[in-house]
């Protein structure tokens, strides 16, 4: 018989405190228990044999299931401007004007989530770039050359950009 082998990967979009990453790893090592020591994977009964070993080693933890309990946190939601209906994603689409709703194929609104000092999700309008970010932007990849740091790049970006502006 051969040796079995386990690669946990973790998502950081996911995991985004001390407790998150803490309950998501002691359910993927369950998994990976059950995999080595076991030859079986998913949620099955095996599965549950190890969760609940780990339940009774560390009893100030929460109780370790199959699912879960919290919620994704999303970087931005994009929004109707019709019905209202929402979803949330990790990155932001280039081109937001072609997107439709895909129940009423209204126009898409879109909203950068920010946290206030509370840790409340506080949807914010995106705002396209404007003055030097508008110029990095549309510049960027023009200045960009394989032997040169982003920082050499922003340096020639930034003495461009003040070549450009109009003394008051």
């Amino acid at each position: 018989m051969g040796t079995r082998r386990s690669v946990i990967e973790l998502s950081e979009k996911v995991l985004t405190s001390a407790d998150r990453l803490r309950c998501t790893l002691i359910h993927e090592l369950c998994h990976a228990a059950t995999w080595i020591f076991n030859g079986e994977g998913g949620h099955g009964s095996t599965w549950k044999q190890w969760a609940l070993r780990a339940n009774q080693v560390f009893p100030e933890i929460p109780k370790i299931g199959v699912c879960h309990q919290y919620d994704i946190e999303y970087k931005y939601t994009y929004k109707c401007t019709l019905c209202g209906a929402k979803s949330h994603a990790h990155s932001k689409s280039k081109k937001v004007e072609n997107i439709r709703c895909s129940f009423c194929h209204g126009a898409i609104e879109i909203f950068l989530n920010k946290k206030d000092k509370d840790g409340n999700i506080l949807p914010t309008p995106v705002r396209e770039p404007t003055g030097f970010a508008k110029f990095v932007k549309d510049n960027y990849k023009l200045y960009k050359r394989p032997d040169l740091k982003h920082a050499d790049v922003m340096k020639k970006l930034s003495t461009e950009f003040a070549s450009l502006k109009i003394p008051e």
